[in-house]
């Protein structure tokens, strides 16, 4: 068994220089952010709450679904169309920012043992990168607080890549970024859309439990190679192996 073995699930053994996942090598890790790594959606929830309030409406339902793997442009078009908004694109996702920047800089945490897995991945040689959809006046003071950024490789996002994450693009403009090919590489996602988005794409996709995804755990589970409860069992199996 390798040295530095850390995570063993449905055959996936990470070693001194790769991880494998059935015989094929992985050079590099993709994660999403907001559900992922970061414990952020209760934070979204909150700001949805108050941005219907201010309008004197709850949040309508099915909304969080519709707008899950939308970038914050996509995502202020389709609400402004939905409800009629006489706001402009911009100005609600001026609001937005402004109602999660503070959160983002100052409280945002890692999920439980995101941080120890990312170390973990950086010291075996996996080329870590970050495909996500929220800017980067959010995730880079919430990874730098966090201690990770400087483990990340490449971090990109869909407004830089054009299309949500209904579309694989994102990914592979990161795993071109890291210097990857797409079947070298295995996204970390708690959204179905980008679990099936990655694999679409000859991508390996990890699923990663969030509550706000509770409802498709098990579509997840089928679409994905492997399923990460929490990044804290993925610190036992270190301990035990």
């Amino acid at each position: 068994m390798c040295k530095n073995a850390f995570f063993k699930s449905k055959e996936i053994i990470c070693c001194d220089d790769r991880m494998k996942i059935n015989g094929m090598e992985i050079e590099a890790a993709i994660f999403d952010l907001d559900g992922t790594i970061a414990d952020s959606m209760g934070v979204w929830y909150r700001i949805d709450v108050d941005f219907f309030s201010n309008r004197g409406m709850d949040i309508p339902e099915g909304y969080k679904d519709a707008i899950s793997s939308m970038d914050f442009s996509r995502a202020a078009s389709y609400t402004k169309r939905r409800f009629n908004l006489t706001e402009t694109e911009n100005e609600i996702i001026a609001e937005w920012n402004e109602l999660a920047r503070y959160e983002y800089a100052l409280n945002i945490p890692l999920k439980e043992g995101a941080f120890e897995f990312l170390t973990a991945l950086d010291e075996v040689g996996v080329k870590i990168g970050l495909a996500t959809a929220s800017g980067r006046e959010l995730y880079e003071p919430l990874l730098k607080r966090n201690g990770v950024f400087e483990l990340f490789s490449s971090c990109v996002t869909t407004v830089q890549a054009g299309k949500d994450k209904n579309s694989p693009d994102v990914y592979l403009l990161c795993a071109k970024e890291l210097g990857c090919k797409p079947e070298k590489c295995m996204i970390f996602e708690d959204i179905l859309p980008g679990v099936l988005s990655a694999k679409s794409v000859g991508m390996k996709a990890a699923g990663v439990y969030d509550p706000c995804s509770a409802h498709e755990r098990e579509k997840i589970i089928a679409a994905a190679d492997l399923f990460i409860e929490d990044f804290k069992d993925a610190i036992k199996l270190i301990k035990a192996i």
